[in-house]
């Protein structure tokens, strides 16, 4: 149904980027392309849409496109049970985003950086969280506590300075 003309249309558009040349667009439809893949279960195939994104994104220095690549491939990672490397994308992520966020001067744009970067601290969370489920010895659980403390400050922060507070 809908899956199925997105990932047509997704298809079409990726030929056209590829031909033209335009490696933002690219990267952006290989980000779609590889998170509809994720959400089928089609996991390799995903991996690949990603990895390619993530190394477009690297070659033309488009830190967002990046973000955005980590951020889907620590998704991925979950979907595919690997917490550790699920954490580390989402930390990678989380970091680039933070370089990111400090540069950046409309608050249309901060205010959008804002919610990808909530929603990825939510991720890594739960990562954290599941982590400590099946290995409590590791202290998992007080990482998910710092994480907590931590992203709450950045949020009010974060907020002030979207909203010109």
């Amino acid at each position: 149904g809908d899956k199925q003309k997105a990932r047509e249309q997704f298809d079409r558009a990726l030929s056209i980027h590829r031909s033209a040349g335009n490696q933002r667009l690219l990267a952006g439809t290989l980000r779609n392309l590889g998170a509809l893949h994720r959400d089928g279960g089609d996991y390799q195939r995903a991996m690949e849409y990603l990895d390619e994104a993530f190394n477009i994104s690297r070659v033309i220095h488009d830190r967002n496109g990046e973000a955005a690549a980590l951020a889907e491939l620590a998704r991925l990672e979950r979907d595919r049970g690997d917490l550790m490397a699920a954490r580390e994308r989402a930390e990678q992520a989380l970091s680039t985003f933070e370089q990111l966020r400090s540069g950046v001067m409309s608050p249309q744009l901060r205010a959008s950086l804002f919610a990808s970067v909530r929603a990825l601290q939510e991720l890594n969370l739960q990562l954290l969280m599941r982590l400590h489920e099946q290995q409590p010895e590791k202290g998992f659980g007080n990482d998910a506590l710092l994480e907590l403390t931590h992203a709450r400050p950045r949020h009010a922060d974060a907020m002030r300075r979207s909203y010109s507070l």
